[in-house]
């Protein structure tokens, strides 16, 4: 009888360290995901800032007469600015540029902020797993 008890303590310790290792796992991988996700975020904003460096226009390229390229600004206060950037190919390469950049900036802002989402989300549920974890104290 004595034998049986003891295989089966040996048994239930085995499982236990199982669920430890498990858990020290699954702890490990959410670390590695919020580093990743860490870096993924310094880099973006770096990038952002980049861009801010830069410049970066929210408008459109129109042509008069076909060939003179105007920079058409997002309406501000009920005026739209219209920057004459000429038939010079370099000034309407960079107009374009500076239009790609706009686009760019937006698409970061975004993916930055959906990245910081995710991390409030994941922080929360490490704290509710915290205090359920607490809660064995006090059994």
């Amino acid at each position: 009888m004595k034998q049986a008890e003891d295989i089966h303590t040996i048994d239930f310790i085995d499982n236990q360290n199982k669920r430890l290792d498990a858990i020290k796992q699954t702890l490990n991988n959410i670390e590695k995901s919020v580093v990743n996700g860490l870096c993924t975020i310094e880099t973006l904003t770096e990038e952002k800032t980049e861009i801010e460096e830069q410049g970066y226009c929210f408008g459109t390229i129109h042509y008069k007469a076909g060939k003179y390229a105007y920079l058409i600004h997002p309406q501000q206060n009920g005026e739209r600015v219209r920057e004459y950037i000429g038939a010079d190919p370099e000034r309407i390469e960079e107009a374009h540029a500076r239009i790609a950049r706009a686009q760019r900036h937006r698409q970061l802002i975004q993916e930055i902020n959906q990245l910081e989402n995710h991390l409030g989300w994941i922080t929360r549920q490490i704290e509710t797993a915290q205090d359920t974890a607490c809660h064995f104290n006090h059994w």
